[in-house]
Order: C-alpha cells, then sequence, then structure tokens
C-alpha cells in the first residue's frame, strides 16, 4: 500500500507540474537542492547513514522536476537496500561543462533488466519496470539535455549517476 501511495503521489506531482507549465529549463543550484533532500531524508529515514560532498555552489540547467529526481534516487537507496544500515554516499562534482551528481548505495544493486530497459528507453509486456520512479529520472533528466548512467558499487550497491549541463552565468536565477 505504501508503494503504491508513494506512486501516486509521484505521478501527481509530475501531473501538477507539467500543468503549472514550471518544466522549462532554468538554471538550478543542484548542491543546494541535494542538500535540501538529503537532510529532509535524514529526519524521515534516520536508519540511513548519509555521507556528502556537495562541495561549491554550481547551477544546473533544468526544470522544477529536478527535486523529486534526486528524492527518487536517494529513497530508492534507501527502499530497495536490505541491509540493516543503508549507507548512502552523495557526491558532486563539476566536469567541464557539465555537473556529475553520483548517488552510491551499499544495496543489493539495480538488476540489470532494469538498466537495460531503461536504456533501450521502452518497456514491454514481459520485460518492465515496477514503478514510475526511474523513468521520471530517466525523463527529466533527458529533457534537461543530460545523461543518466549506472553502475555497481565496490564492494555492494549501485551507483546513480546524474550529469546535467551547467548553466551559463546569464541562466542563473
Amino acid at each position: 500500500i505504501d508503494e503504491i501511495l508513494s506512486l501516486i503521489e509521484n505521478v501527481r506531482r509530475v501531473r501538477e507540474t507539467f500543468e503549472e507549465q514550471t518544466t522549462r529549463d532554468r538554471a538550478v543550484d543542484i548542491a543546494a537542492t541535494t542538500r535540501a533532500q538529503v537532510e529532509s531524508l535524514r529526519t524521515q529515514r534516520p536508519e540511513a547513514e548519509f555521507s556528502v560532498d556537495l562541495s561549491g555552489n554550481v547551477s544546473v540547467v533544468t526544470n522544477d522536476l529536478l527535486k523529486e529526481v534526486i528524492r527518487n534516487v536517494l529513497m530508492n537507496a534507501i527502499q530497495h537496500n536490505d541491509t540493516e544500515t543503508p549507507e548512502i554516499d552523495v557526491h558532486l562534482q563539476r566536469r567541464g561543462d557539465e555537473v556529475e551528481l553520483s548517488i552510491a548505495d551499499n544495496g543489493p544493486g539495480i538488476p540489470e533488466t532494469v538498466v537495460e530497459i531503461l536504456d533501450s528507453d521502452r518497456e514491454t509486456q514481459l520485460e518492465h519496470l515496477d514503478g514510475f520512479g526511474l523513468w521520471l529520472v530517466n525523463w527529466v533528466v533527458s529533457l534537461s539535455g543530460g545523461t543518466v548512467e549506472f553502475a555497481s558499487n565496490d564492494p555492494r550497491g549501485s551507483v546513480v549517476k546524474l550529469l546535467l549541463p551547467v548553466a551559463d552565468a546569464e541562466e542563473a536565477d
């Protein structure tokens, strides 16, 4: 029931955002947005341990759904974790004209079939995702001119990398 309610809430937020036409690209401080989501989850999910390196303030070109994307990746790292203490490592770095937000966990890892479905950008009756969250992540980042990368974490877990274009100075709020 909690998963269904979460899915409904995610869909409602996306619908409202699109209806409000606030999905136009603009400059968003990704460090501040990420920091706010981590702090919120530290309170809501005290069983999770966060290691955070968000040095510097850098803006990326994206839309109002970025906070939902970051929250979704962080929540996946906690909810799908089968350890007693989910460990989430959040790291931000600028790479030329793009910014990489890396979120790593110590869970069981994202199944390869899920990554393949997202990479192919389509589902079938036999190959599909259980939820809406990773599609949301993929769509918002793609619409912002960025990419999403998935990797294995060593020794265990997943790494989700959100790569987004750096905003020009005149785009900044």
